[in-house]
């Protein structure tokens, strides 16, 4: 019988992977900032974006760009109540001031390291879980699609998506080995990083009631711990009652985003009809995340269920606020993050039914392209 995976298990093949996407990013920003015309750059309330120039700064720098200036700006000086502030949750923020509170290391310093050792650690941790879950084979095959995955490039720059999708793999990695306050810590810091992390939420459920018969106190409490997430947002909210009376804060900001609600049918029927009429971005949009839309269907017949819920409440919950001129605005990267999806490919293309070399050309030829777009301040982010 093969022993139990650890999570050390990952971190030889996640380190190869890492350090050629961190190479290959690196040397694509040094060549390809100003490679093509650059867009209007987007800064935020007292830090204005950078002016972009030539250089080898770009190897660390060219995912520098719009949101991610507001993580800094909130590390540095706070939440403001007159501002879109409040839509970035402050785990990654608190995270920013701490490390640069140490000597000689800036805000952007810090949430570029914090951010880039996040996916280091969220590689090595997927490739462990897949072990565990699958075999070595499916776990290669996943770490690296994940890694040159269109909107990966996201990962390297100073943005919660690595956080938040190595919080999210720790608290199933913990769950599944029964390990349910530790998952549940996780859960709730991954609630605190992104308000997404509340889909947690569905598949803990699913996870405490399917899994091996215990006594009702047993059961009790791991429901108990599946509601993490509700109680950090909660806390955040309170943070807001504390700030301005009004612990709706986080979730009311959207509306300065003009984003609306909307049924998920609706924003997808919009997305289609939007990519047939102007192509451009919002074709990119819709052939993205349908990718991923698709993995996560099919995976509905050979994942556990608990990552299958993970991954259909991850793709609908930013359905139901869309933009309305462009419906699936930051979906591309928003679902990077739903690693079950690479899962699924990696199976396909076990089974035969996908080619490798296919899914690499394409993932890793959409990472130059639209890694290319997003350095230039072109509208992708």
């Amino acid at each position: 019988m093969n022993a139990e995976p650890r999570l050390l298990d990952g971190v030889a093949f996640a380190s190869k992977v890492f350090l050629a996407v961190w190479l290959c990013w690196g040397l694509l920003g040094v060549v390809g900032v100003l490679l093509i015309p650059a867009g209007q750059g987007l800064g935020v309330p007292g830090l204005p974006a950078d002016p972009l120039t030539p250089g080898w700064h770009n190897f660390m720098l060219a995912g520098n760009r719009a949101d991610a200036l507001w993580y800094q700006s909130i590390a540095d000086g706070g939440y403001r109540s007159g501002d879109a502030s409040a839509a970035f949750f402050p785990l990654y923020p608190f995270a920013i001031f701490l490390v640069s509170s140490l000597p000689g290391v800036s805000p952007l310093m810090a949430a570029t390291v914090l951010a880039q050792g996040c996916y280091f650690g969220a590689l090595g941790v997927l490739h462990a879980l897949t072990m565990r879950e699958f075999d070595g084979d499916v776990a290669d095959r996943a770490t690296r699609y994940l890694a040159v995955f269109p909107t990966a490039f996201f990962f390297l720059a100073p943005l919660t998506e690595a956080p938040f999708l190595l919080l999210s793999l720790l608290t199933f990695w913990y769950v599944r080995r029964g390990l349910w306050w530790q998952g549940a810590l996780c859960a709730g810091l991954a609630t605190l990083t992104r308000s997404v992390g509340l889909v947690l939420v569905v598949a803990l459920l699913a996870e405490a009631l399917m899994q091996q018969r215990a006594s009702r106190w047993v059961l009790a409490k791991r429901l108990a711990a599946s509601l993490t997430p509700v109680l950090a947002l909660a806390m955040y909210g309170g943070y807001w009652m504390s700030l301005n009376g009004n612990p709706m804060q986080p979730l009311e900001t959207q509306s300065n985003w003009q984003r609306e609600a909307t049924w998920p049918p609706v924003t997808a029927w919009h997305a289609l009809e939007s990519a047939w009429n102007h192509q451009s971005y919002w074709l990119v949009d819709l052939v993205v995340v349908s990718i991923v839309v698709a993995a996560v269907v099919v995976g509905a017949r050979i994942l556990p269920m608990s990552f299958v819920l993970y991954g259909l409440a991850s793709l609908l919950l930013p359905l139901t606020v869309s933009f309305p001129d462009r419906p699936l605005l930051s979906m591309p990267r928003f679902v990077a993050v739903i690693f079950p999806a690479f899962w699924v490919i990696a199976i396909l293309v076990g089974r035969r039914r996908l080619p490798d070399p296919l899914v690499m050309g394409v993932f890793s030829g959409g990472f130059v392209l639209l890694g290319l777009l997003s350095m230039n301040s072109h509208a992708i982010f």
